[in-house]
């Protein structure tokens, strides 16, 4: 009874406060408050003003495109909370207010936003294994206030040298719909390149029933593998090219069913005796009709100050399930994928774990991962990370390597490679009140651990590994914005690996974050 008469009440109150919007007004503030505190012996908010001038706020049109919402709706709370979540996901808006105000000639709602400073220029820097690697990272990801994405970045290791154009235009086009292009390819003649394009549609509100993608893409080139210790291992030739199609209906916002269609073919060449098992070409020739269910129960968890630089996010929670299938021509089965997530907070923890599996073709892969972060507690949060992926039947491009930035600091790109691997990672993210100019100063302490191995190498268990165990423990200075596009982060890290080297790197951007997505998406293999 008391229950029932709590969602009378809720329903009644959401009602009195829902109104229609006849008219929407937005306001942009500046990326830097030239009005508020600083820190110093000088006044240094003239540095401000000049930086807000070459600004190009966000326009309209852009943020109108992430409104869960237009004219002529009846605005309720939980469409204000989605409207602000959603912009504050852009990449080129911190903060976000909603709210409807009564005048002579109707409601309006007033939508209020913080620009962002989105213009990045990322070097990195490493030195690992007493080999010396490199790159750049230009991106804008609010050019000229319209929300278009670009970005470009040039890597340079020991093996090869590596560059990326890409171009996205979100929701810019008919019905909220997003284009992405894209190319990468390789200053000389090593390994592939890669293009292509994707148009899709995703939810711009919880109440939408259709999201879907179709593109296309190729790859071609030289392509180097490499062994234990960034060893170059055996070439071959590779030409791929894939086409895709899907869509998904959402019967409610927690169910879904949706279909896909594939086309791809996979090929490889031999160079020289190198594969001598395997014919001079070899790959793989797929078509495929997918179909598959979703099941999304989501909340959102709006915490402040996460990692210690400013901002708002929203961190989902709740329970995700996913089973798709796929048929050949033929009626053979060719694709099976399963996925499991669940996220949510016990007390002062937050945790996200997920499991998956997926078969396509002769091609296996199973994983495991968790990850949390703690709540706030003597000026940081404690962090973490462990994963366990495994494949079978895959091209040797497709197997995991362990080291580099992409999760152990202190080792070069190829440190450890295999069908399976397992790595952990636990920071102590510290944050501090210094800030100058928008950057505020912060650290961590960390311990990495990672191992790569082939199923001929036996499996992992307890108290030993098929390969030794590598890792690193060090310290890191973390210096992010306040005020620049989310992400933005300069690490700083001095490391001693398990061997007894020490290892500096520059890199930006997390090592890895603390949080899952739970969103619906489409069965395509």
């Amino acid at each position: 009874m008391i229950k029932r008469l709590a969602i009378i009440i809720l329903f009644v109150v959401s009602a009195a406060i829902a109104q229609r919007v006849d008219y929407i007004e937005f306001t942009v503030l500046p990326v830097f408050d030239e009005q508020g505190e600083y820190w110093g012996p000088y006044d240094y908010r003239w540095v401000y003003g000049i930086l807000n001038k070459l600004h190009v706020r966000s326009k309209p049109s852009a943020i109108r495109r992430f409104l869960a919402f237009g004219i002529g709706d009846t605005l309720t709370p939980s469409l204000i909370s989605e409207s602000e979540r959603r912009l504050r996901s852009t990449q080129f808006i911190g903060e976000a207010r909603v709210e409807i105000i009564e005048s002579d000639s109707g409601n309006v709602a007033a939508v209020t936003v913080s620009d962002l400073w989105t213009t990045k220029l990322s070097p990195s820097l490493a030195y690992r294994g007493r080999v010396l690697e490199w790159g750049v990272e230009a991106e804008e990801v609010n050019l000229v206030g319209w929300g278009v994405h670009l970005r470009t970045l040039f890597d340079h290791d020991e093996d090869f040298d590596s560059w990326f154009l890409g171009l996205d235009l979100p929701r810019m086009l008919p019905w909220n719909s997003s284009l992405r292009l894209f190319h990468s390819g390789a200053t000389q003649v090593v390994g592939p390149t890669h293009s292509g394009f994707t148009l899709s549609k995703a939810r711009r509100r919880d109440s939408d029933r259709i999201i879907y993608t179709v593109g296309m893409g190729s790859s071609g080139g030289d392509y180097p593998t490499w062994r234990d210790g960034n060893v170059n291992g055996p070439s071959y030739l590779i030409d791929d090219y894939i086409q895709f199609a899907g869509g998904r209906y959402l019967f409610t916002p927690h169910f879904g069913v949706g279909f896909g269609l594939l086309n791809s073919r996979v090929q490889r060449t031999k160079i020289g005796d190198d594969f001598p098992d395997e014919p001079d070409d070899f790959g793989q020739r797929l078509e495929i009709f997918s179909t598959g269910v979703s099941f999304l129960n989501r909340k959102f968890a709006t915490d402040r100050d996460v990692d210690g630089f400013g901002r708002t996010e929203d961190i989902p929670g709740g329970w995700q399930f996913v089973l798709d299938g796929g048929f050949d021509m033929n009626l053979a089965m060719k694709y099976t994928m399963g996925y499991a997530a669940l996220a949510g907070g016990i007390g002062p923890i937050h945790s996200a774990w997920n499991c998956s599996y997926k078969r396509v073709d002769k091609t296996e892969k199973m994983g495991v991962a968790a990850r949390f972060f703690t709540d706030k507690f003597l000026s940081g949060r404690l962090c973490g990370k462990i994963a366990y992926l495994s494949i079978s039947g895959g091209f040797p491009e497709n197997y995991y390597r362990v080291g580099g930035q992409s999760c152990l600091r202190s080792y070069r790109s190829y440190e450890q490679v295999g069908e399976r691997t397992m790595v952990t990672n636990l920071e102590w993210r510290i944050f501090t009140p210094f800030e100058f100019f928008s950057v505020r100063v912060g650290g961590a302490a960390f311990v990495d651990a990672g191992t790569a191995w082939d199923n001929s190498d036996g499996d992992f268990d307890m108290f030993s590994t098929p390969k030794p165990l590598i890792g690193d423990a060090g310290l890191e200075l973390r210096l992010g914005s306040t005020s620049s596009t989310t992400g933005q982060i300069a690490r700083l890290s001095l490391a001693r690996a398990f061997d007894g080297s020490w290892e500096i790197s520059l890199a930006s951007g997390q090592l890895f974050r603390t949080y899952i997505d739970l969103e619906h998406g489409i069965p395509l293999p």
